[in-house]
């Protein structure tokens, strides 16, 4: 069993143990148990990157798992594939990967992969930073990553680390903004913005409002 696979099954094993000490304390409570998180529905969230995106998405209630391959385009599409038919429980996968500077055709190519195996793609051009920006500002300039970055810790009052355990909290209260951003960044290109050639754009915040909905 790869490393990957062994982390998935103890993930899931922590996953149900949380479930029914939920279930456990809603009963001593004499309340009823309500699921936050939807159980008829099982996500696989995969990720470029092995820090950033696996520390921000794990603070979202999800019946699910979160996987940083550090990986990227093409072979994360398929390591995503791979993953998601070997458990086959899961009944949604999303990739999340940025457009960076990586090959355009190996780009195209994990896009079109993605779509034919339904596949959910949370994409960012140029990186996922332009999300966490998006919940203090609209931004339409095609940043560089480590201008974004430079511009968040401002924000931040602090030094910008990619795996920032707290940067989930440090962001919700403006989440509802972020989500206005990242839409209206969108519209900006037009109906067929293809993150490919046209930044900055993400659709980071579909899987956010996914998360959303499953957890209400």
């Amino acid at each position: 069993m790869s490393r990957v696979a062994e982390r998935l099954k103890a993930e899931r094993a922590e996953a149900r143990r949380r479930a029914r000490e939920e279930k456990r304390a809603a009963r001593r409570a004499g309340g009823r148990v309500v699921n936050a998180v939807s159980l008829r529905e099982r996500l696989l969230i995969v990720c470029e990157g092995a820090r950033t995106e696996p520390s921000y998405f794990r603070r979202f209630r999800l019946n699910g798992d979160v996987v940083g391959l550090g990986d990227h385009t093409l072979s994360l599409v398929q390591r995503a594939i791979a993953l998601r038919d070997d458990d086959g429980a899961f009944t949604e996968t999303w990739v999340v990967m940025d457009r960076d500077d990586f090959e355009l055709g190996r780009f195209q190519q994990a896009v079109a992969l993605a779509n034919r195996e339904r596949i959910r793609l949370a994409l960012s051009h140029q990186a996922f930073e332009l999300w966490y920006l998006l919940h203090f500002e609209y931004c339409d300039a095609d940043l560089h990553r480590s201008t974004c970055t430079e511009r968040l810790a401002r924000y931040l009052g602090r030094p910008y680390l990619k795996n920032d355990p707290d940067m989930h909290a440090a962001l919700l209260s403006r989440q509802g903004e972020a989500l206005r951003n990242a839409e209206r960044l969108r519209q900006s290109h037009g109906a067929s913005w293809d993150p490919a050639h046209h930044g900055p754009g993400t659709t980071v915040d579909l899987l956010v409002k996914r998360l959303n909905d499953l957890a209400r």
